[in-house]
């Protein structure tokens, strides 16, 4: 250990002490009334003390060794104050490092995973085709009267497109109206046949026909071909009918269009017979 009763000893020691990390711990903290510290810009290092750092020293002299000018005590007792202090000031230089605090660790807990709510499978009703509209022609030659018809009907003559339409409705009549006049025919049949039946028996028995058997054998009759008409013929015609003037409203012919009324039904018919003569075909009813 240094002389302690030695002054370049001594200040070799202060120049060990102001180097260490605990001296510059000391000098660091600020006292409430110390000014607040004034930043200066780095200035180049030189190895001659500055005014500063002498300053320093004396004042950490003068804290150690008091001045003799101001020291009534006896040498023997300033030096164990001197002792104690250097021995203070090396215990703090020797002391190892206090290991610092592990820093504090945060436990986060995991937030709660979200629902999935299971949502319904939403089914897809594809929408209505859209309902073509007529276009304003055929819109303005629905309510033509006969006498405004006549000179556009003329033109139908040269539309192939039409002419192969209106051919293909007029074929297609004339086997409907075919097969409703068989069907009647077997219905009359049937009922020649019982008449027949009935009287070969009154002629073998030797008892003839009432008048009330005939009659009621008219009136079945008559019932059969009323019951023909309201279940086949009627249906057949109104499909037929409606058929027709649908294609005729597309290929936008006068008065054409679905109708159930008698007064239209009518003006319509007296198209159509115009526009057989114009096709050259025979002269039968479309409507």
């Amino acid at each position: 250990m240094s002389n302690i009763n030695d002054p370049a000893s001594v200040l070799a020691l202060l120049d060990q002490l102001r180097a260490s990390a605990a001296y510059n711990d000391i000098a660091t903290i600020p006292s409430e009334t110390q000014a607040p510290p004034v930043i200066k810009e780095p200035s180049v290092e030189s190895d001659e003390p500055s005014a500063s750092d002498e300053k320093e020293v004396s004042e950490l002299l003068e804290d150690i060794v008091p001045a003799e000018t101001t020291s009534t005590e006896p040498e023997a007792e300033i030096t164990p104050n001197i002792s104690s202090s250097i021995s203070s000031l090396l215990s703090k230089l020797t002391a190892p490092p206090q290991p610092s605090a592990p820093p504090a660790v945060r436990h986060y807990s995991p937030l709660p995973p979200t629902p999935v709510v299971q949502q319904e499978p939403v089914s897809y009703t594809p929408p209505p085709p859209p309902v073509p509209r007529p276009s304003i022609l055929q819109h303005d030659r629905r309510s033509m009267t006969f006498q405004q018809a006549l000179p556009i009907l003329a033109t139908f003559g040269d539309n192939d497109d039409f002419r192969e339409d209106y051919l293909k409705l007029k074929s297609d009549q004339e086997l409907m109206e075919k097969v409703l006049f068989e069907e009647r025919e077997k219905i009359k049949r049937s009922f020649e046949d019982k008449v027949k039946v009935a009287t070969s028996r009154a002629q073998i028995t030797g008892v003839n026909l009432s008048a009330f058997d005939m009659q009621a054998m008219q009136s079945k009759y008559v019932k059969a071909l009323d019951r023909h008409a309201i279940d086949r013929v009627l249906p057949a015609w109104d499909g037929l009918v409606a058929k027709q003037q649908d294609i005729f409203e597309k290929h936008c012919v006068p008065t054409m269009f679905l109708s159930k009324d008698k007064v239209v039904r009518s003006k319509q018919q007296k198209v159509i017979d115009v526009l057989d003569g114009i096709m050259q075909v025979e002269n039968d009813s479309v409507l």
